[in-house]
């Protein structure tokens, strides 16, 4: 049985020229017990690449945070609840702080999945909205009882 799942990326492939050319992502998988490809902004050169550069043991880091401190990335944009969560971020604090915010996510990911092992799995960008509007509407509706009102929601007919 493979442990890995099918592999998200799909269409088109060109050939390039510095283009890897053995099973990278199997390779990254059993040298970290762990698939960081599966963390959306993670493709199997930048799996062997941050590997390469930290290794499994995430000791040196005594938590999340200083791994996270420690990296620079960028995340990739697509559909994705990173990807949502990027957007917010830069809408709210600006372009530059919403891409170190995001950044720093993802290290924090890459940080729990070397560390504590398992698997990462995607929930998508509609759980990541979702959980968004009942943070909003739970802190609103906390905001209203501290100035003595109460939300009533709409009866649509």
């Amino acid at each position: 049985m493979n442990p890995l799942p099918a592999s998200r990326r799909q269409g088109r492939h060109h050939k390039r020229r510095n283009e890897i050319r053995f099973d990278a992502r199997r390779e990254a998988y059993r040298v970290a017990g762990v698939d960081l490809t599966t963390l959306d902004a993670i493709d199997e050169s930048t799996a062997l690449l941050v590997l390469s550069e930290i290794g499994t043991d995430m000791g040196p880091w005594k938590t999340e945070k200083h791994f996270a401190s420690w990296l620079n990335l960028s995340p990739n944009h697509r559909i994705s609840a990173l990807g949502a969560y990027c957007r917010r971020i830069c809408g709210r604090l600006g372009h530059p702080k919403g891409i170190i915010a995001t950044a720093h996510k993802l290290a924090c990911l890459i940080y729990r999945l070397l560390k504590f092992g398992g698997a990462y799995i995607d929930k998508g960008q509609d759980h990541y909205e979702k959980r968004y509007k009942e943070r909003v509407l739970k802190n609103i509706a906390r905001r209203a009882k501290e100035f003595g009102y109460q939300l009533v929601p709409l009866v649509e007919t």
